[in-house]
């Protein structure tokens, strides 16, 4: 009854509800302080993958340096380069002693975490050991509290070199100049994002975007919203803070520094001077003073090459008799009207880095009497498999209804698209023979089978795969060689899968068509760093050919 004296029952009862709500309350508090130990880990790996990216950058500006075509461009940057990486390092290496300070006072071990110097990646003890992860005192302590105490003072500090590192950086990479235009960032533009905005956009800055983008991620307000308050900083970040959510705090800052450093390098890297002209093929080319030889002359040839972008034309100017002419692809066509020796004498138009140039070219070239030719693109060579073997076939002098074409040994020979298709057994030397107004040229072939394609799981053939890659496996493939000259299309019809892992050899199932299974899927998605996946009894066919062929050996992949 309301006001009167309690039982013992009741009040036993009252007392377990208390000590229940102080269990639930315990357990709450732990899975919050799990939480900030799978958090630290994911942001201390986030950083190495930062310091990844950087290191790639370097490796970039490496390969720039030492390559002739992009040395002088980079050379200019190269003091930049320099220096961002000073700043960021040295900031950095403040930021971990502070870490490591306090983690020494929460632990007593020196050194918990541990950055190499040549590469920078980071090192540490595990977080899951800590001792002392819910100690609320030591972070408010060493960078919070009062705002008399040392600790205020010290946390303030770190925002401070964050800001002086944020404005050292906008002002290095704001500064530069570039065929001959001159772009400036002036420190005062740093007082705030609007004043920065404003004035980048009005000096028509060509790096306005990456610019404001490294200001933002280092940016540190001197207050920030509390609940319901704004409080400095320094208390924000520190004050009440557990080991395990202090140890996130600082290494949130290592990130942002990372991030700054790398949007800088980026910076740099779009500012690197293209080559001349982009090279995607080179070619033997074949050097002679003339191209038409009597019988029992002799004649000196020189083997060269020539590196081309074979994605892009060239204007070209030329001139053939007294006709003036120029063609926008790099392309022109003779008429041969007469008998003999003929020149054709042009330029071809770069527009290079300093503006567009001419380079002359000369072409000579023979008319002769007509005469049959019959070509192979693939050479000397027809190919088996059901493949389509293109032959072209002509008699100089002689339109294409005047020719005949004829291949009796192959399998099925035909006309498409002005080109002839045959397609040939293996065990024959078919003869190919075209015929006009009875001129007669045969030409015999050997046959080979089409080689044996290669096998391509998430785009590579053999090697390391990672986690983020592993999650998009999906289906296999396999594919012309690299070294082919044949344009086959092949398909998987089938194969088996089995995973190499610290318990041994798992079997995934096996697949009818190119796709994974679901259970194929999740055991390569599944795999620990160092494990194995391996594709067995691989079934491949040419498409149109209903004939199946084994692959071979297994293919393996490794978990990276």
């Amino acid at each position: 009854m309301a006001g009167g004296r309690e039982t013992p029952r009741q009040k036993m009862i009252g007392m377990m509800y208390l000590v229940l709500t102080a269990m639930l309350a315990l357990n709450v508090s732990k899975e919050i302080i799990n939480a900030f130990v799978t958090q630290d880990n994911q942001m201390l790996v986030n950083n190495n993958n930062l310091v990844e990216g950087i290191n790639g950058f370097m490796t970039k500006f490496s390969n720039l340096e030492l390559d002739i075509n992009s040395k002088k461009s980079f050379l200019k940057w190269k003091p930049k380069v320099i220096e961002v990486n000073k700043m960021a390092n040295t900031l950095d290496d403040y930021i971990l002693v502070n870490l490591n300070q306090m983690m020494e006072e929460s632990e007593k071990q020196k050194d918990w975490f541990v950055k190499a110097k040549e590469s920078q990646y980071t090192t540490w003890s595990p977080i899951e050991s800590i001792e002392n992860k819910e100690d609320y005192d030591i972070a408010t302590r060493l960078f919070g509290g009062e705002k008399a105490f040392k600790g205020y003072k010290r946390g303030g500090e770190i925002r401070e070199k964050l800001m002086e590192l944020r404005d050292s950086l906008l002002v290095a990479m704001g500064n530069y100049s570039q065929r001959s235009n001159n772009y400036e960032l002036k420190p005062e533009w740093l007082a705030n994002n609007e004043i920065l905005t404003k004035e980048l956009t009005k000096n028509q800055h060509p790096d306005k975007l990456k610019l404001l983008s490294i200001y933002s991620t280092l940016s540190q307000p001197e207050k920030l919203d509390n609940h319901d308050k704004q409080e400095a900083w320094q208390l924000v970040k520190f004050d009440h803070q557990p080991i395990v959510g202090a140890i996130g705090v600082f290494t949130e800052f290592r990130n942002q520094i990372r991030m700054a450093q790398q949007k800088s390098l980026e910076l740099v890297a779009s500012k690197i001077e293209e080559p001349i002209m982009k090279i995607n093929k080179i070619e033997p080319q074949l050097i002679s003073a003339k191209n038409y030889l009597n019988q029992g002359d002799t004649l000196e040839v020189r083997v060269g090459i020539i590196a081309y972008d074979s994605n892009v034309t060239y204007p070209i100017k030329y001139t053939i008799g007294n006709q003036e002419l120029t063609s926008d692809n790099n392309r022109f066509t003779i008429k041969a009207s007469s008998v003999g020796q003929q020149t054709v004498n042009g330029s071809l138009v770069l527009d290079l880095a300093d503006g567009p140039r001419e380079f002359p070219w000369s072409f000579d070239y023979t008319v002769g009497k007509p005469m049959g030719t019959i070509s192979s693109p693939e050479y000397n060579v027809l190919f088996a498999d059901n493949y389509e073997n293109v032959i072209e076939a002509s008699f100089s002098g002689y339109s294409s209804s005047d020719i005949t074409v004829s291949c009796p040994e192959c399998k099925e020979f035909g006309k498409a698209n002005g080109k002839y298709i045959a397609k040939v057994r293996n065990g024959t030397t078919p003869i190919v023979t075209v015929r006009a107004k009875g001129s007669t040229m045969s030409r015999e072939y050997i046959v080979k089978s089409v080689p044996k394609p290669e096998f391509y799981f998430l785009n590579k053939t053999s090697g390391g795969l990672r986690k983020g890659e592993r999650d998009q496996a999906n289906v296999c493939l396999v594919k012309s060689p690299r070294s082919s000259i044949l344009d086959v299309n092949y398909e998987v019809v089938g194969f088996s899968m089995e995973a190499y892992t610290v318990k041994g050899i798992v079997p995934l199932g096996t697949s009818n068509s190119r796709s994974l299974t679901g259970p194929m899927k999740n055991g390569v998605k599944r795999l620990n760093r160092g494990e194995r996946v391996a594709f067995t009894k691989i079934r491949y066919r040419i498409v149109g050919n209903s004939k199946i062929k084994q692959y071979g050996p297994e293919v393996m992949f490794k978990a990276i």
